[in-house]
């Protein structure tokens, strides 16, 4: 399910208290720019952990832990997607890891998940269980789907 909007509330007052450094040049876009599914709430906390805890090695003057700025995260192409201003290629590689790993993990309930595609072709990716639910279908080749790329 989309985060409901208390517990997208929550779940932001939780971020922007877990990871000052990370949030701390736009702690208000969490509340307009979070648009995913409370599935992959745990690849998005590890990954904002590995972020943490890098921008603490670096110095307080760093352009990255000065300029580092969220401005989206989202499902696109039955994948997570996190756009950032500010970042350097440690950052970029972690997000991009967690972009992938995304891709196995359903964005309703956070199990395992793969792509599967609803009638009129939306892409995302679900467990066997939220694929049923919801009527979508496992992908196949001859879908042609390619995760965006």
């Amino acid at each position: 399910m989309i985060l409901s909007v208390l517990m997208k509330t929550d779940w932001n007052t939780k971020l922007i208290d877990n990871y000052p450094l990370a949030f701390r040049n736009n702690p208000d876009w969490l509340y307009k720019n979070m648009e995913c599914s409370s599935g992959w709430m745990t690849i998005l906390e590890r990954l904002f952990d590995s972020i943490e805890s890098y921008l603490h090695t670096l110095p307080k003057t760093s352009k990255v832990r000065k300029n580092l700025k969220f401005m989206q995260i989202k499902e696109k192409f039955a994948g997570l997607r996190v756009y950032v201003e500010g970042a350097d290629e440690h950052i970029f590689n972690l997000i991009e890891k967690t972009e992938q790993d995304s891709q196995e993990i359903c964005e309703l309930c956070g199990l395992g998940g793969s792509t599967c595609r609803s009638g009129n072709a939306r892409f995302r990716t679900l467990c066997p269980d939220c694929m049923t639910i919801k009527g979508y279908q496992p992908c196949k080749k001859e879908d042609g789907f390619d995760g965006g790329e």
